[in-house]
């Protein structure tokens, strides 16, 4: 997501200058796009079905996709999953060829995002149950080489880390409701943006012009959080939270022997990232840092779904809506601001500026997602399930950056669950698995069509007025490819 830093200088209207860079950070899916957010936190049967699981909720992954799944729980059950994912796939492309992900967490090829949970029946009608995990992230280390990518982003890596209390009532044979409190328990946050040469030959000189692919990299603006906590998987430290809650309200409702509705609301959810900002020009000799403050939301969703028993105890079909409230959460709807704890004092050719904050404004729009998948029940033992998911993009080409690259994906998935003991067996292990394959459609935006890409990325600015025009982006550029995800879960039944 690219954050205009905008100043005001200390030197007369007629030489000031209004310092714009594009600093990026990831904000809540995706990798390389906010969607992909809200996947880290399933389970690889509802993974396998390509979401399309609000009417099954019948894994441990229940504190996530539908609370009122817990009721289906008759013994304590425990689960543990690891998630892979990587990014390095995804392709952008302008007039010096392709650009790919360097890494997908920092200095690691691949993200692992675990998740844990334990569930354990009161009595006939309540359960209670925790679930620890990883619901939301954006990962991707942009290599530092030629290409309109790197003017907004070298790094951005985000993962928020949940604790999960759930409750779940089975009001009758046919009804069973649920509730889960999302608690923020560790997060972690650091990009870094290249900053262009946007003055030409007259370095910081008051002369700007849009750069090019082979415009040299001056400098550098990072934002990181203050992590303490080590919790052994990549990133390494997290920053400890706590105090940022929200709230999933489920339900299950069996309309018949064959019939099953399914509703699954997730609350909007306030996170605050607090830590470092640090800007730096080497060829200046120029390096400070501050403290930096930032709010962003995680959007709320409503996902609907209908399962049937095409043949009870053989085949059971899915299908699933979710509809996504990108517009109300902070920076994807309303504006987002990083607050600075003091203003950074930088050069140039019109005297001294002072950056006083961040903001960003991307207006996206809300989504409307379809989710379908299918159960298999092969023997006794060995479930196999495969889905197909379309997700919209969330931006309109006038307001599209090389951060929040996001096209209309399409999933197609698979996997499996294996019962030990047989699905009869009073406890026991049992064994799941998921793959998916996210195709991102192809998607062009022609120069000077994105707002973003042609005023933030490349700033233009009247030195008479000081006032801030966007300049067309000097080319076009098209992006797609894929991003392969995919992971484990072992559960335990007493």
């Amino acid at each position: 997501e690219s954050y205009v830093i905008i100043s005001r200088t200390n030197s007369t209207p007629r030489h000031s200058v209004i310092l714009i860079i594009a600093a990026t950070v990831c904000g809540p899916v995706e990798v390389v796009t906010a969607d992909y957010m809200q996947t880290l936190g399933q389970s690889q049967r509802s993974l396998a079905l390509a979401g399309a699981f609000t009417a099954i909720a019948d894994d441990t992954s229940v504190f996530y996709t539908n609370p009122a799944g817990a009721t289906k729980f008759d013994r304590t059950t425990i689960g543990a999953t690891i998630n892979l994912l990587n990014t390095t796939s995804a392709d952008l492309k302008d007039s010096t060829g392709n650009h790919k992900v360097d890494a997908t967490v920092e200095d690691h090829e691949s993200a692992i995002a675990p998740t844990l949970s334990f569930y354990r029946p009161i009595n006939d009608q309540w359960t209670v149950g925790l679930g620890f995990g990883a619901a939301n992230g954006i990962t991707g280390n942009w290599t530092d080489d030629d290409g309109i990518h790197r003017y907004s982003m070298a790094e951005q890596t985000l993962f928020t880390i949940d604790f999960v209390p759930t409750v779940a009532y089975e009001v009758n044979d046919r009804l069973s409701l649920g509730l889960s409190v999302n608690i923020v328990a560790f997060k972690h946050l650091r990009t870094e943006t290249l900053i262009p040469d946007t003055f030409g030959n007259a370095l910081l000189a008051g002369v700007v012009e849009p750069p090019t692919p082979d415009s040299p990299i001056i400098g550098s603006f990072v934002l990181e959080t203050r992590d303490t906590a080590p919790l052994g998987v990549p990133p390494g430290k997290f920053d400890p939270a706590w105090d940022e809650i929200g709230f999933t309200l489920g339900a299950l409702w069996n309309v018949n022997d064959r019939w099953t509705f399914g509703a699954n609301y997730r609350s909007e959810q306030a996170i605050t990232f607090d830590g470092k900002a640090t800007l730096a020009f080497p060829v200046l000799s120029f390096a400070e840092t501050v403290d930096f403050s930032m709010k962003m939301d995680s959007p709320a969703f409503l996902q609907l779904g209908l399962a049937y028993a095409v043949i009870p105890g053989r085949v059971t079909w899915s299908l699933d809506t979710q509809w996504t409230r990108w517009s109300d959460a902070r920076l994807f709807g309303p504006p987002l601001e990083v607050s600075f704890s003091e203003n950074i004092t930088v050069p140039t050719g019109g005297g001294p500026a002072d950056l006083t904050g961040v903001a960003i404004d991307y207006d996206a729009n809300n989504t409307l997602a379809i989710r379908t998948g299918i159960i298999y029940r092969a023997s006794d033992n060995l479930e196999l399930m495969a889905g197909y998911a379309h997700d919209p993009s969330i931006l309109d080409d006038d307001t599209i950056d090389v951060l929040i690259y996001t096209s209309d994906r399409q999933w197609i998935t698979g996997g499996f669950t294996y019962d030990f003991g047989g699905r009869e067996a009073a406890s026991g292990w049992s064994l799941s698995g998921s793959l998916q394959y996210i195709k991102y459609d192809s998607r062009t935006i022609q120069a000077g069509e994105s707002r973003n890409l042609g005023g933030l990325s490349l700033p233009n600015v009247d030195l008479a007025t000081g006032v801030v025009g966007p300049v067309p982006n000097f080319e076009s550029f098209q992006f797609g490819g894929h991003i392969l995800a995919g992971g484990l879960e072992l559960t335990y039944a007493f």
